[in-house]
């Protein structure tokens, strides 16, 4: 039976996915309790679930990547909820890069990659649409044993058009500047060390060069927002960022314990 590279199920016995799920509840209620709407109490409860997520494809190997990233991003998320659209396709996209599932990907799953593309499309997330195929191209290139054939599929070259049509903002803000000076301080992240952590559905440990280009993507995907969307699109896209930034100081605390 083919299974999905895109489902990462939550396991109760693994500490951080017991945080993933208590952060999201509780993300939820703060922002009704700061008197945001059902909807919008649902998007931070998401957001702050998707930069979980997103921390965990960035940094497989410590969860303490993906519960900073939680951390940062709920009280981000009550004050300006994210796109849930977005930050799905972010997370979906650096899932299938990372390899950390340890399935090719599918039929299906390129449809709701184009899908997701699409969506991000329609709602001006201009950068998170030309994401989806990035990362078909992005793991075509790692060449293992979980890389579609070259060319990358029609289905995902869809997102191509979707992020065509997006309407393009003009760019403003003040923020967008720190958010850049910020991902060229970290720029040392793309220096992954050996991954050792097992795939989820092999005992191979998941590749530290898919990590290294889901970290690329990351990033690559961070500078274009701040660019090209300015700080609107960094709100939509702050799961992401808080995700990024859970990586960044995860390795910090790391590097400095080692010396």
């Amino acid at each position: 039976m083919t299974r999905s590279s895109l489902g990462r199920p939550l396991d109760p016995s693994v500490p951080s996915n017991r945080f993933a799920a208590l952060g999201f509840a509780l993300t939820f209620v703060a922002a009704r309790v700061a008197g945001r709407t059902w909807l919008q109490s649902a998007q931070a409860g998401l957001g702050a679930f998707l930069a979980w997520s997103a921390g965990r494809e960035l940094h497989p190997d410590d969860p303490n990547a993906a519960n900073v990233a939680l951390l940062i991003e709920a009280p981000l998320a009550i004050l300006a909820p994210p796109s849930v659209p977005a930050a799905f396709g972010h997370t979906s996209a650096l899932r299938v890069v990372a390899g950390t599932v340890g399935e090719k990907v599918t039929p299906v799953d390129e449809a709701a990659l184009a899908t997701l593309g699409g969506v991000s499309a329609a709602g001006d997330a201009i950068v998170t649409a030309f994401m989806m195929p990035a990362a078909s191209m992005l793991t075509v290139g790692v060449g293992d044993r979980l890389s579609p054939p070259p060319p990358f599929s029609a289905i995902t070259a869809l997102g191509f058009a979707g992020a065509l049509r997006a309407r393009v903002v003009p760019p403003t803000g003040v923020w967008r500047w720190v958010v850049l000076g910020t991902l060229v301080g970290t720029l040392g992240l793309l220096s992954v060390p050996t991954v050792r952590v097992r795939e989820d559905h092999s005992d191979e440990p998941v590749s530290t060069e898919r990590v290294r280009r889901a970290r690329l993507l990351g990033l690559a995907a961070l500078g274009a927002t701040a660019i090209f969307e300015g700080d609107a699109g960094l709100r939509r896209s702050s799961p992401l960022l808080s995700a990024w930034l859970g990586t960044a100081l995860t390795s910090l605390v790391s590097a400095l314990r080692k010396r």
